[in-house]
């Protein structure tokens, strides 16, 4: 792979190929993706109660699910209320290194200014981005099909995400800012970033073989 930095994309919705050239290498592949639909997740079944017997002339001692109002104890004043714990989402900004959470703050904060909705961080688009930056850096080779044969979509998709939309690729910079400002100033890099109809990204960076290799891989959920 060339030292000089490097950027190249590939769309869903553009054809053709039209960035202007970058320092180093620059190339646009943009191809169609067909996502297929998602599979609804099942219901989970409530769980019933089990109702424990009543034991008479002891009010004190039933179950709080049958308690009546008038036997329920109330709380000593300044006793802080228990509140449950909310559950982690499925996407988290904890997904990722510090350096590809940076990327996807970045990307956010420039879709905030083309009036476009933040895009949230799936695990498994992150898989795909990093697994491919990394398959580049350790076979030295710079493109968006992997030397066997597959593509964006056979990376994303075998990672079990089913709406790939679209994939930046990248290779030299040495910051999250440096690689953000390359692929801004190219039109098939930036039509990525500021895609509204996209929901979900993934950042994947590798720095095994010493300069870094970006790819930024996109979906439509």
């Amino acid at each position: 792979m060339a030292a000089a930095a490097a950027v190249a994309v590939v769309g869903a919705l553009a054809t053709g190929c039209g960035d202007k050239e970058q320092p180093g290498r620059n190339v646009a592949d943009q191809r169609a993706a067909n996502p297929a639909r998602a599979t609804p997740t099942a219901t989970p079944t409530p769980t019933k109660h089990k109702k424990k017997a009543h034991k008479p002339h002891k009010h004190k001692r039933h179950h709080r699910h049958h308690a009546r109002r008038h036997h329920a104890k109330p709380a000593p004043a300044g006793t802080p209320s228990r509140t449950a714990k909310p559950k982690p989402s499925p996407s988290s900004t904890g997904i990722g290194t510090a350096t590809e959470r940076k990327v996807v703050k970045l990307v956010n904060a420039a879709r905030a200014k083309a009036g476009c909705k933040a895009l949230r961080t799936d695990a498994r688009l992150r898989k795909a981005a990093y697994l491919h930056s990394r398959d580049m850096g350790v076979h030295h080779y710079f493109d968006h099909n992997s030397q066997d044969g597959r593509t964006p979509w056979d990376r994303i998709r075998a990672q079990g995400y089913n709406h790939p939309s679209a994939e930046n690729i990248a290779a030299g910079q040495l910051t999250p800012a440096s690689v953000m400002d390359a692929w801004m100033h190219s039109e098939g890099h930036r039509a990525n970033i500021l895609n509204c109809d996209y929901k979900a990204i993934g950042v994947g960076v590798w720095k095994g073989g010493g300069a870094p290799i970006w790819t930024q891989d996109f979906g439509f959920k």
